[in-house]
């Protein structure tokens, strides 16, 4: 499958093409934990990248499953096998990993994400070109099988925007933290990829160590965007984001998972004391930006609005299922307490009262419209894992060289086309011998 390179670039800050500059070494990271079920094609989605000057880090971080097995029969002299000889927590076992990549940039992947086809290609040819320091972008998604949230199972999300800009970190960076944004726009290598310079650059800043929160992927935007000047974001994917029955990520969202137990359960970096730990994205912002202003001196230039973050996090919770709905609104009601806010408190949380989503939103078969999203039942095509899912979103994103309609007209009929059509045909073999 050919690679995916943008072919536009605008600017939305400042920034500068440059051209000539040499082949960058990329480290994928793959930090793992006893998923050898789901990392065994995560792996593959890396070891069909067709860039050589790159290296494959799978960060074991002490399983006890077939981890070590899965990686050794790879046999491709890009795959590095490390192992810290201990259980790590997961912002502890993320810096035993950091300090082990050889490369000029770094990209994690989780084990149950995957790259696109061609994708380090394709970053590689950015970064030659613009010498950039870092490249995020927007996400495609996967709900494997057995994912925890059942309507989502085995749907596939392709975003159907393309383009590449430059963008200002200092200026998204105060837009995330007045919540009006999502820290997902922010330069991060966890869908992303940065350099080792601009790495260093937050270690030395912060005593020498990356990270300093225990969820080092959101800590990762917001202490790089405290150094970068400026970044490019693509508006069309080069991995897919998976979400399993082992996601950390959908873990969080149901306070009565066992994944969320064992998480808080290990000896992890304390949450800021500011902060209570719930589970929402504004509050995780607030709290990982809190651990780098209180370690990275030019964050003095920032601040969070504790008001927004509380309101942010309600509005995010709002159609939350009951669980988690109280346990953030315990959490906003003891921060109001802390920031002097309680006079507050109960007018914010009568303004978002809890309305729980019975019927998903956006995971409607065929094209959403609002969020620019192909939504695609992987079931039609036999897919059944993440290597499957990047190569049939490889195949979607290109499917106009295929003889594929994409116009607005026609675009509701998308999915029909993809099921029954020649597409359906010419994949189905390629998918199924994933």
């Amino acid at each position: 499958m050919r690679n995916i390179i943008p072919s536009r670039i605008t600017q939305s800050g400042p920034g500068r093409e440059m051209t000539s500059n040499p082949s960058p070494r990329i480290s994928v990271v793959i930090p793992t934990r006893e998923r050898c079920d789901t990392l065994v094609s995560t792996l593959q989605t890396c070891l069909d990248q067709d860039y050589a000057n790159c290296e494959i880090i799978v960060s074991d971080n002490f399983s006890q499953d077939d981890t070590r097995e899965i990686v050794a029969s790879s046999r491709d002299a890009r795959v590095r096998y490390i192992n810290p000889g201990r259980r790590l927590s997961m912002s502890h076992h993320w810096e035993f990993a950091l300090a082990q990549v050889r490369g000029d940039y770094v990209t994690y992947v989780g084990d149950d994400d995957g790259l696109l086809p061609g994708a380090l290609s394709a970053l590689a040819a950015i970064v030659q070109r613009t010498g950039t320091k870092a490249i995020s972008w927007a996400w495609a998604s996967y709900f494997w099988p057995n994912c925890v949230h059942s309507p989502s199972r085995n749907l596939l999300l392709v975003p159907s925007s393309r383009g590449l800009e430059v963008r200002s970190a200092p200026r998204m960076l105060r837009e995330v933290l007045q919540f009006r944004r999502g820290y997902e726009q922010l330069p991060f290598f966890y869908k992303g990829i940065v350099s080792t310079g601009l790495i260093d650059r937050v270690k030395e800043a912060s005593g020498g160590s990356f990270f300093h929160s225990m969820i080092p992927d959101v800590y990762s935007a917001i202490a790089l965007s405290l150094l970068a000047e400026d970044y490019h974001y693509s508006h069309q994917p080069y991995s897919v984001n998976g979400t399993s029955f082992h996601s950390n990520g959908a873990a969080q969202l149901d306070p009565t998972s066992s994944a969320a137990r064992a998480f808080l359960a290990e000896g992890n970096i304390p949450f800021h004391s500011e902060m209570v730990l719930a589970p929402s994205t504004s509050i995780l912002v607030g709290e990982t930006f809190l651990q780098a202003r209180d370690r990275i001196k030019c964050s003095g230039d920032y601040s969070v609005s504790v008001a927004k973050m509380l309101e942010a996090a309600m509005r995010e919770t709002a159609s939350a299922p009951p669980e988690r709905y109280a346990q953030v609104c315990n959490a906003v009601r003891a921060m109001s307490i802390k920031h002097g806010l309680a006079d507050r408190v109960e007018a914010l949380l009568d303004s978002y009262p809890n309305r729980p989503n019975k019927t998903p939103i956006g995971l409607t078969e065929g094209f959403n419209v609002v969020n620019r999203m192909q939504v695609i039942n992987c079931s039609k095509f036999g897919v059944r894992n993440i290597h499957q899912a990047a190569n049939l979103c490889g195949a979607v994103m290109h499917a106009g060289e295929l003889g594929f309609v994409r116009n607005p007209v026609s675009v509701a009929g998308t999915t029909a086309v993809l099921a029954k059509g020649a597409l359906w045909r010419a994949l189905r073999s390629r998918l199924l011998g994933s």
